[in-house]
């Protein structure tokens, strides 16, 4: 595969990541009327990340679905450069990490589109770090 579909592959992946956070992405009250965007989720699991509480199980996991984030970036920026080895860590970690979240608060992500757009951006990323991509100095089509 080539830049351009590298190149798509980044900005789709991007594109989910930055939709997730405009979307809903959490009902965290019993009534699933009041919910949460993307960014509220963000913001929340920094808090969690800065409130060190290493005996609560939910830090752990706010906290490392949090890390999902700067992975996501990472991936995207390692993809692009040409680096898979870190690209494919930072997304597969990515995609790891997002797991506790639905296993843990499943009822209250899984109907919420944001949640599904933010793990589909790791995923993504993951599955493109597994393509040997051409060098930024080539094109897609092959000459004769």
């Amino acid at each position: 595969m080539g830049v351009k579909s590298r190149n798509m592959l980044i900005g789709i992946a991007m594109a989910l990541y930055v939709v997730s956070l405009t979307l809903p992405t959490v009902a965290p009250f019993s009534d699933n009327v009041s919910t949460e965007s993307g960014w509220w989720a963000f913001q929340y699991g920094w808090h969690a990340l800065v409130s060190f509480v290493p005996r609560e199980v939910d830090w752990w996991v706010f906290a490392g679905a949090w890390v999902v984030n700067p992975l996501v970036w990472v991936a995207a920026v390692s993809i692009l450069t040409g680096r898979r080895r870190t690209a494919a860590f930072a997304a597969w970690a990515g995609v790891v990490l997002c797991m506790p979240v639905l296993i843990r608060f499943y009822g209250i992500i899984v109907g919420h589109t944001g949640y599904w757009c933010w793990l589909a951006s790791a995923a993504l990323l993951a599955l493109g770090s597994c393509v040997p991509w051409a060098t930024s100095g080539e094109t897609d089509v092959k000459t004769q």
